[in-house]
């Protein structure tokens, strides 16, 4: 899906640009870190690449960050979320050289959502992003206490965690109305079932960047009410039902989540070449 958002922007590029008609090479890393280190050099090694469009994933990014900067080869990722690839005051930053469309802030927004119409609300947080939250939680923080809302408690879990039951009992004994879980669809989806089959009735919200749309079928009974937000549309179709079949008359498949965010990643680079930035440096230069 998101090499289709690329394909479409190339695609729909090359019918109109007289000057420059760029060709796709891919690469498929498989969301491991050791492939993308393994592939990525023989790639750069290619001096036709001038642009990458990915990757797709953090761990595979920060494995290709050395080469990529060493090559000077500018990359510009759809959905790469860890905070700290573009944190100019981190050392796995890779920025200019590497960027991404995605936003990766959503804390403040979620807060707001989770406690909306709730009286007198009790805020316990729970934060399954490990090292790609950022500032994330603080954001939530600061924006509940803005609101005058407060925090029972907070949690940092790992995104693999299936059991909550200790979890559960802690918030039960703070008193919480709401809870935040900062995470992916698949852990919300297990902790939301947990927490109302423990029989709690807390507001529950979940969020990240890439919050997925399969949450509501994971979790099923247990979603209902429960407060999303998310970075990443599930589908073009969303903003744009004439988008969407355009897309799908190009590509022959319907758009699927980071679909768009590939189509932006993709037109940024393009605009630079359409402009004769047609090598690294300048293409760098450009973005």
């Amino acid at each position: 899906w998101t090499e289709d958002g690329v394909k479409y922007a190339i695609s729909k590029f090359n019918t109109t640009s007289l000057n420059y008609k760029v060709q796709l090479a891919t690469i498929d890393d498989q969301a491991d870190p050791a492939i993308a280190g393994r592939l990525f050099p023989a790639a750069i090694a290619d001096k036709d690449i001038i642009g990458v469009i990915g990757p797709l994933y953090s761990g595979a990014t920060k494995a290709t960050l050395p080469h990529l900067i060493g090559a000077g080869l500018v990359a510009i990722s759809p959905a790469a979320s860890n905070y700290s690839l573009t944190n100019q005051q981190s050392s796995s930053s890779g920025y200019p050289v590497f960027q991404r469309v995605i936003g990766v802030n959503f804390g403040a927004p979620l807060a707001k959502h989770s406690i909306k119409g709730v009286t007198s609300p009790k805020v316990y947080i729970v934060d399954a992003l490990e090292n790609y939250s950022g500032p994330q939680t603080n954001a939530v923080k600061e924006t509940l206490t803005t609101l005058n809302a407060s925090v029972a408690g907070t949690q940092d879990v790992s995104g693999e965690l299936t059991d909550f039951t200790p979890l559960l009992a802690k918030i039960k004994s703070t008193g919480a109305n709401v809870i935040i879980y900062l995470g992916y669809d698949s852990g919300a989806a297990v902790f939301v079932k947990q927490i109302r089959d423990a029989g709690l009735t807390a507001t529950f919200a979940a969020g990240g960047v890439s919050f997925g749309k399969d949450f509501s079928k994971l979790a099923g009974k247990a979603a209902e009410g429960a407060r999303v937000t998310t970075n990443a549309l599930g589908s073009i179709s969303q903003i744009s039902p004439t988008l969407e079949a355009d897309f799908k008359k190009v590509t022959g498949f319907n758009s699927d989540t980071y679909s768009l965010e590939a189509i932006d990643a993709t037109n940024i680079m393009l605009s630079c070449i359409g402009k004769g930035n047609v090598t690294r440096a300048t293409l760098l230069k450009c973005v």
